[in-house]
């Protein structure tokens, strides 16, 4: 065989493989050249550049420098109506490395040497170590499903397989002064400071504090975007239902070939993974789904995943708060699929996903009335609201891991009203509150809820508070948290 015939040959076998990708999911050809998702090979990474035109020089080059340790799509993403531009995702055809690896020990046996390598303590019997071996067992991507008996030291990689551009940087006004405990306490703080900051005499303002302009990350997600393929855009005049893919396109696009296949009147639109779909465009997007009844997709390992289903939750709550009936609705259990578009690829039906659904305490009534005489009506309104939703995300353990951010759109109020509700919800005995350290150790909160976004420490700005680094979490009462309903197929939905 010659040199074109063994072109020729490795070419099909690519093309064999594509499609694969395609109709293993039960994506329909039609669907797929229509978004379109566009080829690239790490020894050709120039439709990655034409892809992300338009952003910054060292966003494009963090994407093409992926790009360039495996082939793989360009999944072209679409904005939903009155939305602004959206950037495309790419998909590796295998795990691609996004940054640096992770390293530390356990602190089992003796302290190792560890000279110049990187590597930090992460004391075996912690709440931060039984949490990271949590988080190891659970994640896809990690090998390692017993990660607790590790005594060696170890890296973890930082892999991916599905990836967007990091924020673009802007620059940011920070006005403060020297004479905080901070610096005063701390005279090697200040000093650092100085050296770095002071290199020339920052602008002075009228109110004695001086100005330093900090580079940071913009806040806005490239990611955490709705999309809405055009095919299903042209179905959503005569829709009646329509699916909120909250695990990526390819699910998405998997149920709008399914919705095609059959005629069904609805269409889909989605966001790249479950903890993204509070998009900031959501609010102005809900006047196209008002007449429409929503169905929530995860996928089916929500019932391994707490995080999977509370996020599904967390939609469907903002859904209904804005006057939209909406579901939860993942691939059956006894099917043995992970995700959708494995379960429609291998003909499985939309009308079989399971509703996953849940019963109120008939116990929060009661405990309303019994505050009744101690708070006023608009704020014993705001507990209620509150206790409702928090029963209704919380897990078997009754916890809830939520943000004050998607608290606060859930709720359509704003973070500090968060803050303030949880406090009377605490005081009341509704629910514990407890956050993180920065050493990622829960602990009861018994004052009031740090809600700040930066700190100073050695001279340096972070982000989020510095007592209270992470996030906060909220065990709801036993007597008040909501049942599981037994699940049931969609097709039993009354439209």
């Amino acid at each position: 065989m010659g040199a074109s015939g063994r072109k020729a040959k490795v070419e099909a076998e690519i093309r064999k493989d594509d499609n694969k990708v395609r109709t293993s999911r039960g994506i329909s050809k039609e669907v797929w050249e229509a978004r379109p998702y566009t080829r690239w090979t790490k020894d050709d990474v120039s439709p990655i550049a034409e892809a992300y035109a338009g952003l910054a020089g060292s966003q494009i080059n963090f994407m093409k420098n992926l790009a360039g340790q495996q082939d793989g799509w360009i999944i072209n993403r679409h904005a939903v109506p009155h939305a602004p531009h959206v950037w495309p995702e790419i998909r590796p055809d295998g795990l691609v490395r996004t940054g640096p690896p992770v390293m530390h020990w356990h602190g089992v046996g003796e302290e190792p040497e560890f000279p110049n390598r990187g590597y930090s303590r992460l004391e075996r019997g912690s709440k931060a170590w039984k949490e990271h071996c949590r988080r190891v067992n659970e994640n896809d991507l990690e090998e390692d499903t017993e990660h607790e008996t590790r005594q060696d030291p170890h890296t973890h990689q930082n892999l991916a397989k599905y990836c967007f551009p990091p924020a673009a940087k802007r620059d940011e006004p920070r006005p403060h002064d020297h004479s905080s405990a901070f610096y005063t306490k701390d005279p090697e703080s200040l000093r650092t400071h100085i050296e770095k900051w002071h290199k020339e005499e920052p602008p002075v303002l009228g109110d004695g504090r001086h100005l330093h302009m900090r580079r940071v990350k913009d806040d806005k997600s490239l990611a955490r975007r709705l999309d809405v393929h055009p095919m299903a855009a042209a179905r959503w005049s005569d829709a009646k239902r329509v699916y909120f893919g909250i695990e990526g396109c390819l699910k998405a696009d998997s149920i709008l070939s399914a919705i095609i296949r059959e005629d069904r009147p609805e269409s889909v639109f989605s966001v790249p993974s479950v903890s993204l779909w509070a998009a900031d465009e959501f609010e102005d997007f809900l006047a196209h789904l008002r007449r429409m009844t929503v169905i929530v997709v995860p996928d089916a390992d929500w019932h391994k995943k707490p995080q999977v289903i509370a996020h599904a939750r967390f939609a469907q709550r903002f859904l209904q708060h804005h006057g939209i009936r909406a579901f939860v609705a993942a691939p059956p259990l006894e099917s043995g699929h992970k995700g959708v578009d494995d379960y429609l690829g291998d003909g499985g039906s939309l009308d079989e996903l399971e509703v996953l659904d849940r019963e109120p305490s008939t116990k929060i009534r009661r405990a309303v009335a019994e505050r009744k005489p101690f708070v006023r009506a608009d704020g014993l309104r705001n507990m209620e609201r509150m206790i409702r939703d928090l029963a209704f995300f919380a897990d078997k353990g009754g916890y809830v891991q939520v943000t004050h951010q998607t608290m606060a759109k859930i709720l359509s109020v704003d973070r500090s009203s968060v803050a303030n509700v949880l406090e009377r919800l605490r005081d009341a005995g509704w629910a514990e509150v407890e956050q993180q350290n920065a050493r990622e150790e829960w602990v009861p909160r018994t004052g009031g809820i740090r809600t700040r976004k930066g700190y100073m420490s050695g001279g340096v700005f972070w982000a989020g508070p510095e007592e209270w680094a992470l996030r906060t979490r909220i065990r709801v009462r036993e007597d008040l948290r909501c049942t599981d309903t037994q699940p049931y197929a969609l097709k039993e939905v009354t439209w």
